[in-house]
């Protein structure tokens, strides 16, 4: 949105009169220039990512709202904690320097609920160490998983663990894990599952170590903040429901009021599957409700309640672009009644959707996937050509207000006019009204006492208007709306349109409104 740039400029003319009695004298100074000039298209109202070009150059309003999503998060819940355990000698022994004290082995399996996991890319997160050391010399602690591997090199740890005199005998440290490959299989025997390794002994250098059965070596091992980038194996079968789940739009959220008759639409569902899993959707319900003015429409057409049979993503490799390809399937809406469903002029959509995948089971035989630059959505997706009838349409938006220049003389009385002066592209005639608000965007007051008509531009050549058409709207002004004027940070400005009686019209992107307010004072000097 552009911000409206005010400016002020005060020309004071003091004529003086040589050899005059000194006594009260009274001046009209005419102070003449512009206080707000700005420049209005669609961009001013519409942001560019809503906006597109229609083959023969006209505007259009670009419609697209994600529905539904699942990715990773929705099936899986990522792994969490690795190992946690206590070891205490069975009796009370010596044990020498440089010798081993425990050498352990783990099969870690993780829950994935009902899907059998064979391998996995961590895309990115830690491995957080906790081990406490109750003896009185050093240990030298050994991690490893033999299950994890990155470059060819398993995931491997080795640090020293301070002693209990140290008064610091607990070692904590989170190490690096991004883009280790787990395989998940156990040395091909199992899924859901890693091998783990851990050797601790005492330090060579080090005195012989007294370990009782009442001391005990505590060690924790835990994923942090882990992201999965590749996940394979069998999913599982899952199904979802969303109950009447509600997500916001803001396509149309400058149209306050009044009806557009929408000439015609190019609107689809997508469903955009980049998941290695077969699926089935039912979409049971779709509303349009504008919570303006309690005007709910459902969306009605043969697919509502029809089961989509939805086919797996293409995995292509690691080295490929892209890794995955993505199965599209785009249901037209062009047959439903998707005109009077937009016509309502929704700010909320809501939905009721049945997701269920791999409904035939393991057909994969192991290899459903998950990457991280794909997810499986449903979303709406319309072309609405900004050629349309209006009818007291209502366009409003907030914007700031800058004054610049010395406006201490508006602390004297004065009167006079505003003149705004409208060059107007549009072929759309509509009032205008300014309205000043306070710091919580209360209105305090307007420029106008009333709304003015700002005409609409009739040049046209074919169905493209060649040059604007100029309107000038005078108002009187007192002291009390002059300060108001210069105190006011914010405005309201708000246009109502209509078409003219022909019928539909055309938005090309050169369209624009131009306005300048004018300001002619009179300023009383004593």
């Amino acid at each position: 949105m552009k911000r409206l740039q005010i400016y002020i400029s005060l020309l004071i003319l003091l004529v003086f009169s040589a050899g005059c009695k000194k006594e009260k004298a009274e001046w009209d100074i005419d102070v003449l220039g512009p206080i707000l000039k700005t420049q209005l298209n669609l961009e001013d109202f519409i942001p560019d990512s809503m906006l597109g070009t229609h083959t023969d150059s006209s505007v259009l309003l670009i419609l697209d709202k994600e529905l539904y999503r699942i990715d990773f998060d929705s099936i899986f819940d990522s792994p969490q904690g690795i190992s946690s355990f206590n070891f205490a000698m069975p009796f009370q022994m010596n044990i020498p320097p440089g010798s081993t004290v425990i050498t352990k082995t783990e099969t870690k399996k993780f829950n994935f609920g009902d899907a059998e996991i064979s391998h996995c890319i961590i895309n990115q997160g830690e491995i957080t160490i906790r081990c406490e050391n109750p003896y009185d010399e050093y240990l030298l602690f050994k991690y490893e998983i033999p299950s994890a591997t990155k470059n060819g090199q398993i995931f491997s740890i080795t640090e020293t663990i301070p002693p209990l005199t140290t008064g610091s005998n607990v070692y904590e440290k989170s190490y690096n894990f991004d883009s280790y490959s787990l395989d998940m299989t156990a040395n091909s025997n199992h899924v859901n599952r890693i091998i783990t390794e851990y050797v601790i002994k005492t330090t060579p250098d080090g005195d012989t170590v007294l370990f009782t059965t009442t001391d005990s070596i505590r060690v924790e091992v835990n994923f942090n903040e882990l992201e999965i980038g590749y996940i394979k194996g069998y999913f599982g079968n899952g199904t979802y429901t969303s109950n009447d789940e509600t997500t916001s739009t803001n396509i149309f959220h400058l149209i306050k009021s009044g009806t557009l008759n929408i000439e015609d639409i190019n609107a689809k569902l997508i469903i955009e599957n980049g998941l290695g899993i077969d699926a089935k959707i039912r979409l049971n319900s779709f509303i349009s409700t504008n919570t303006t003015t309690a005007n709910s429409i459902p969306l009605t057409g043969n697919f509502i309640g029809q089961t989509q049979n939805i086919s797996r993503a293409q995995f292509n490799g690691f080295c490929a672009f892209p890794v995955v390809t993505p199965w599209i399937k785009e249901i037209d809406l062009n047959g439903s009644n998707i005109i009077p469903f937009l016509e309502n002029f929704p700010n909320e959509f809501t939905y009721n959707m049945d997701f269920e995948y791999n409904p035939l089971g393991n057909i994969s035989a192991g290899n459903d996937f998950m990457h991280y630059s794909e997810t499986f959505k449903a979303s709406i997706y319309a072309e609405i050509p900004m050629s349309f009838a209006a009818n007291n349409l209502v366009l409003a938006d907030y914007t700031d207000i800058f004054i610049s220049g010395d406006t201490s003389i508006f602390e004297r009385n004065c009167n006079g006019i505003v003149k705004l002066y409208a060059q107007n592209m549009f072929p759309l005639e509509g009032d205008v009204q300014i309205y000043l608000l306070d710091q919580s965007n209360n209105i305090v007051d307007s420029i106008f006492t009333t709304p003015h008509i700002i005409q609409a531009a009739t040049d046209f050549s074919g169905e493209r208007i060649q040059s604007p058409q100029q309107s000038i709207i005078t108002a009187n002004v007192d002291t009390d709306k002059i300060r108001l004027i210069y105190k006011t940070e914010k405005a309201y400005v708000k246009m109502r349109f209509n078409t003219p009686t022909f019928g539909f019209v055309k938005i090309f992107p050169e369209y624009y409104i131009d306005i300048q307010l004018i300001a002619d004072f009179n300023m009383l000097v004593y």
